[in-house]
């Protein structure tokens, strides 16, 4: 049966396809990855982890940035803040360059006086390597509560990380946000008609797009943070366009 999901946020729904045990293989998700979609192949990956959250984070000298995520109780949640590697569980496997787990926090003496332990109960976290071994981030399924995470999930999980490659997961963190560039540039005739001047749409607009900055600088390579900041200047421009023509009697098509 198909598991559904309904966030706080009125108007969206999604239907999610849990993985049972017999039809979840790592060759399926290798598929997804392959087509383009490593997102649904973490969000099929979360239902069998039984965790609340699953991500993949991107080593950047002291800090932990987060390239994707998947939280199954809020489906628009698609990224964490970027925080120091010491605050993350993700430091140990940075550490070991190996897998680190956390069956519960609480009663595990190795994170005692770890900024997470009281938060985050639960960890697995796993190391993803460069095509040269080099180690650049990690995988991990995490909880608020104590999971136990079964011995199948863990394996689906190393056999789906052997097959990944930062290029897949840099293009998932693109295409995220090219769909946060499209629903911003799908709101310029809702600001524009719905501002009563240029200065009043700009400050709108300007406050819908500064997540999205802030998102492509965290996730995207330098030169694809550039290439944004450049696609969201024009849209800027054209708010101001369309605001001055209606300004002017002007029915603006473009």
């Amino acid at each position: 049966m198909n598991a559904r999901f309904r966030t706080e946020k009125p108007g969206y729904v999604m239907v999610a396809w849990p993985m049972s045990h017999a039809d979840a293989n790592a060759d399926q998700l290798s598929y997804l990855v392959q087509h383009g979609r490593l997102r649904s192949a973490l969000e099929q990956i979360n239902q069998v982890a039984g965790c609340r959250f699953t991500a993949i984070f991107r080593f950047d000298d002291g800090d932990l940035r987060n390239l994707i995520l998947v939280d199954k109780e809020d489906l628009l949640n698609l990224v964490m803040d970027t925080i120091p590697v010491r605050d993350s569980y993700c430091m140990f496997v940075r550490q070991s360059e190996d897998v680190f787990s956390v069956d519960d926090s609480l009663t595990d003496d190795r994170v005692l006086g770890h900024a997470k332990r009281s938060v985050q109960r639960t960890y697995i976290g796993y190391p993803l390597r460069t095509s040269s071994g080099k180690l650049f981030g990690t995988l991990c399924h995490f909880d608020f509560s104590p999971v136990t995470v079964s011995d199948f999930a863990k394996k689906l999980t190393v056999e789906f990380i052997a097959s990944l490659n930062l290029e897949a997961i840099e293009e998932a963190a693109f295409l995220d946000v090219e769909r946060r560039f499209e629903s911003l540039r799908l709101m310029t005739d809702l600001i524009t008609s719905s501002s009563a001047t240029v200065e009043e749409a700009l400050e709108a607009f300007r406050e819908f797009a500064a997540p999205l900055n802030s998102e492509s600088v965290s996730r995207l390579s330098a030169a694809q943070a550039f290439a944004m900041q450049i696609k969201v200047n024009d849209l800027e421009k054209l708010i101001i366009k369309k605001t001055a023509r209606r300004d002017a009697g002007i029915s603006a098509r473009d």
